[in-house]
């Protein structure tokens, strides 16, 4: 199908190549400039090589990332006037925690040819003026979503983070949506929180790599 309905990683198919599915489906069909809305915790360089050939065809990109509750400090606590002053400081701690964990994986990536090519190639894309990145940090954002609303209304949205154990590796569950009113309220979510979000710089976390 060339609007995957279930998307999982398993021995037949990955999530990425659902993906890449759907997006060059999209592609052939229109040739017009593709809008791309993508809501993820957690990004990474391995993640972006999976899919970069289809996802460069999209000309207006938004990057929409978050970060998971930290389920290891969630306890249930009584209701308190300082409910609020706890949560606060558990989410800067996962904001900081995020960037710490996508730096450690950038660090990681090795200097092969083939990493070392995929690396450039996504400080190009990102650097390209087809993308714009932007952080919720207003609270916890644990929803996954790729939404593209044109020639037609498609959603695929569940489990899986824009990485490479995301895309091809851990146990996720994605499903693919492609009725207008339930992709209308998607995008209505997406944009909604990226009206509250600020603007972030993702290239230069990935560019520092090449600092000496």
């Amino acid at each position: 199908m060339n609007q995957p309905e279930f998307l999982a990683n398993d021995k037949n198919n990955t999530v990425a190549s659902g993906i890449n599915l759907l997006l060059n489906h999209l592609s052939n069909l229109s040739s017009e400039n593709l809008n791309l809305d993508i809501s993820t915790a957690y990004m990474n360089i391995g993640g972006f090589s999976l899919i970069a050939e289809s996802i460069e065809k999209m000309k207006n990109v938004r990057i929409l990332l978050g970060t998971d509750p930290d389920i290891s400090t969630s306890k249930i606590r009584p209701l308190s006037d300082h409910y609020v002053d706890i949560d606060s400081e558990r989410l800067v701690k996962a904001l900081e925690g995020n960037y710490r964990a996508m730096e450690e994986d950038r660090n990681l990536l090795g200097f092969t040819y083939e990493e070392n090519k995929s690396a450039k190639r996504l400080i190009k894309w990102l650097n390209s003026g087809n993308v714009e990145v932007r952080r919720y940090e207003k609270g916890f954002l644990h929803g996954k979503a790729w939404i593209v609303s044109d020639p037609t209304t498609n959603v695929i949205a569940g489990s899986s983070n824009f990485t490479f154990a995301g895309l091809s590796i851990n146990k996720e569950l994605n499903l693919g949506h492609y009725q207008p009113v339930i992709v209308n309220q998607v995008q209505e979510w997406f944009d909604d929180i990226w009206d509250e979000s600020n603007e972030y710089d993702l290239v230069n976390l990935f560019s520092s790599r090449y600092e000496e």
